[in-house]
């Protein structure tokens, strides 16, 4: 068990988390602290536990059941979820009562984590375009942090956009809620990276309040038991570091620090630059007009002549005699079909490639 003068670092922190989980899986706290300490399991490639929820009428619990053990039902509870949320913003909007207003806002905040865990885990998404349109209309003006965070959400999903509002950046300086404290860090990260303009000041913003979140910790880390809340806090900040890749980062001494922050962090992310080049590669520049047609393009114009080529210069699906009209059957072409079947397996393989090496990349599993 690490001391607490002795967490300092990100990666620290997620080591003591780390310890933690067959304790309090194997222990008496809630089923939502149990399932937690699963994911951080699933996350970090450690041995998961079948955990089974009492009541399956929580979707939230529901879908973290389904991340840690790789559930088929998954789906259905991001739908429940949602359903969930589109009735909570329908009674605001039907009675614009206070208290309606709290149950919307608490599902949103508590569903931003579970979207992120989604995207990141390579299982879809909890929050469609629409939704995050909606729900930033609906939000009030007192709760600018979390219209930051719903408009970051629609700027890192699109990426259309040429830089970040600093509106956007002045918000998640200054976040002070501890629910999107752990979203505001992974969304200031991967803006950075997808964003060189504004990565000085993302950055900025993601390294000092990672620094407060693990402070917030440090005190209470060392400790024997911890309160579920603590718990809850220890675990999903785990997770959101480990997507950041703080599992492997280094001590730097003061002067490498100050280095660093001089002369780099002004230049474009390793990570950036190696998507730039694999959109290079990926794709090609047609003459005289700014447009690049993307690798994807030529798979399906492949696939589609694959097609072509089996109905018209294999098949002989009929033909008409001089006397009466005659259907024949012809045989399947096995060699053609198996080819087809690999085209289309590998151009998903290949367009799902740079996801995952990026992502890869920045938890430090690609050196």
């Amino acid at each position: 068990m690490l001391l607490a003068e002795e967490l300092g670092y990100p990666h620290e922190l997620i080591l003591s988390a780390s310890n933690r989980t067959t304790s309090v899986i194997g222990g008496g706290y809630r089923t939502r602290i149990k399932l937690l300490a699963n994911l951080l399991n699933v996350v970090l490639n450690k041995k998961s536990e079948s955990i089974k929820i009492e009541s399956k009428d929580d979707p939230e619990l529901s879908i973290l059941e389904s991340l840690s053990q790789s559930s088929r039902s998954l789906e259905q509870h991001l739908l429940k979820y949602r359903e969930r949320i589109d009735k909570a913003a329908e009674d605001f909007e039907g009675t614009e009562s206070e208290p309606s207003y709290t149950v919307l806002i608490d599902l949103l905040k508590e569903g931003i984590f579970l979207h992120i865990l989604c995207k990141e885990l390579n299982k879809g998404a909890l929050f469609l375009e629409r939704d995050i349109a909606r729900f930033s209309g609906i939000l009030d003006y007192k709760d600018n942090e979390l219209r930051a965070v719903f408009s970051a959400i629609q700027i890192w999903e699109n990426r259309k956009y040429d830089s970040v509002p600093h509106s956007i950046i002045v918000e998640f300086n200054s976040c002070k809620d501890e629910v999107l404290q752990k979203v505001v860090i992974y969304l200031s990260y991967v803006l950075a990276v997808e964003y060189p303009k504004n990565k000085r000041e993302l950055l900025i913003s993601h390294y000092m309040l990672v620094r407060r979140t693990v402070n917030q910790l440090r005190e209470v880390v060392s400790q024997e038991n911890l309160a579920d809340q603590v718990l809850e806090n220890l675990f999903k900040l785990a997770i959101i570091l480990f997507f950041c890749g703080y599992l492997t980062t280094l001590r730097l001494p003061k002067d490498e620090k100050t280095r660093y922050i001089d002369e780099v962090i002004h230049l474009p992310s390793t990570e950036y630059s190696i998507k730039q080049s694999y959109d290079e590669v990926a794709s090609i520049s047609v003459p005289h007009i700014q447009l690049r047609i993307p690798f994807w393009v030529f798979l399906v114009v492949d696939s589609v002549l694959l097609v072509l080529h089996a109905f018209l210069e294999i098949y002989l699906p009929w033909e008409i005699p001089q006397i009466g009209f005659k259907l024949e059957i012809p045989d399947v072409p096995v060699f053609l079909l198996s080819a087809l079947i690999i085209t289309v397996f590998f151009s998903f393989r290949l367009y799902k490639l740079k996801s995952n090496l990026l992502k890869n990349f920045r938890r430090g599993a690609i050196e």
